[in-house]
């Protein structure tokens, strides 16, 4: 495996550490690299620093413009008991959306300020994964409270807040950008009491 490459890669990426279309050829034929979708390859090599947060990094390779959200935020920040059945993807509008075939994928498309709000970026498996903040997955919750429940809100409100992976601060900007302000409110004063 090339020096500080991710244990997942785009055929661009692999082009760009010294492999030419003969060189990917051999490779995938001597099995040092498995073919995960047609521009995504995983690196055998890798698989002692694959961990389980791989699905993130497979999905971050394709969708480098998209922050991971709602759901699979909050299973990725650990303050919920849900199961991520499909990844959900946050791009700025309008934005192009690439086609996954190996995992379900959901795509929001959000206007500029609440797109840009509560950005964190981890490195994973030598991938940068941008995820919104416990806070700002906290707002868009609310936000999408028709879709995902009050109860899936709360819960997250009442762990983010448990776990000290927000302050009230965060939580009244995040609230705020994403104009769920007055919903969120009153579960704040609660929670926070």
């Amino acid at each position: 495996m090339p020096r500080n490459m991710s244990t997942v890669a785009r055929r661009r990426d692999l082009f760009a550490q010294g492999y030419n279309a003969r060189s990917l050829q051999r490779a995938l034929e001597q099995g040092q690299l498995n073919r995960l979708s047609r521009d995504l390859y995983s690196i055998t090599s890798a698989t002692e620093a694959i961990t389980e947060k791989h699905s993130y990094v497979q999905v971050a390779r394709l969708v480098p413009q998209g922050v991971f959200c709602l759901i699979s935020a909050l299973v990725f920040h650990e303050i919920t008991t849900q199961v991520n059945h499909r990844m959900q993807i946050a791009l700025p509008r309008p934005a192009f959306e690439p086609r996954i075939s190996f995992l379900p994928v959901e795509y929001f498309h959000v206007s500029d300020a609440p797109f840009r709000h509560g950005v964190e970026e981890h490195s994973v498996e030598g991938t940068v994964l941008k995820v919104y903040s416990p806070a700002k997955t906290v707002a868009d919750l609310f936000k999408f409270r028709n879709r995902y429940g009050t109860d899936l809100a709360l819960e997250a409100l009442r762990d983010t807040w448990r776990k000290r992976k927000a302050t009230i601060k965060d939580l009244h900007a995040a609230a705020k950008i994403c104009r769920a302000e007055r919903i969120m409110e009153p579960y704040l004063e609660a929670t926070v009491s």
